[in-house]
């Protein structure tokens, strides 16, 4: 993702986007005025290498795209249009929101390019919030979906108190840049419940993503590499259980807009 405009930041990694993230949560952009622009970041990558996996997406996978595809369209509901039920999508939005898995050869290469997703919800949030909670907003949805960091903690996370493959365990290891950087990411959420419950539904997506894999002689999940039966140790721990918040309390209405 690049940033351009008065205050550019040249985000175009991962690193980038917890560096501007981290600013914008210190509320060094204040009101002034920041595009976001996403270019080919993130891009969830996944590789699954069995017999049953050569070019392929079983019918497993399929439905892990699915559920991605249900986290997209409610984080984008959640966040544009203040409610947590997608079925409020236009039809031209669900078109929007479409995402591509692209399966490359040799093994279940799988790669999601969120960039054009983002893009979509940049546009969708323009005018609807300040420019410094929009940049908190889009940048947590892509940290927590597609990056590799959140990944990694959501596979740490369900490893935790399961007997593991030595190699996996290893993997899961958090650097001490990586622990500060989940405290960034932790800051964002504690300022937004809805971030919160979008983690929740890239969580449930994320297991599926893992129970798709149990048939699979190795996989790779967002670069933690593992072998099919801790793929299914992982997989077998439930869904996230999501808890919609209820803002209770005085408020002074500044404006009604029925366009909608």
């Amino acid at each position: 993702m690049r940033q351009r405009g008065s205050d550019a930041a040249g985000c175009a990694s991962e690193d980038d986007a917890f560096r501007v993230l981290e600013e914008a949560l210190a509320g060094t952009f204040g009101d002034r005025q920041v595009n976001l622009s996403f270019d080919h970041w993130p891009v969830i990558t996944m590789r699954y290498e069995g017999k049953d996996f050569d070019s392929t997406i079983t019918p497993d996978l399929a439905e892990a795209i699915i559920e991605l595809q249900q986290a997209l369209n409610r984080a984008y509901a959640r966040h544009v249009l203040h409610t947590a039920n997608a079925r409020r999508l236009t039809n031209d939005q669900r078109r929007g929101l479409k995402i591509k898995a692209k399966v490359e050869k040799g093994s279940s290469l799988i790669k999601i390019d969120l960039g054009e997703y983002g893009t979509t919800l940049i546009n969708g949030m323009v005018g609807r919030m300040s420019s410094q909670d929009m940049m908190i907003t889009v940048l947590g949805i892509a940290l927590v979906g597609g990056g590799y960091l959140a990944w990694k903690a959501y596979l740490k996370n369900k490893a935790e108190g399961k007997v593991l493959d030595d190699r996996t365990r290893l993997q899961l290891g958090m650097s001490e840049q990586e622990t500060r950087r989940m405290k960034i990411l932790a800051d964002a959420l504690a300022k937004n419940d809805s971030l919160r419950n979008t983690q929740a539904d890239f969580d449930d997506a994320r297991r599926e993503f893992v129970r798709g894999g149990t048939d699979a002689d190795t996989l790779n999940l967002q670069g933690t590499q593992m072998i099919a039966s801790d793929a299914r140790t992982i997989g077998s721990t439930p869904r996230t259980a999501s808890e919609e918040s209820q803002l209770n309390g005085h408020y002074i209405i500044q404006k009604l807009d029925w366009h909608n």
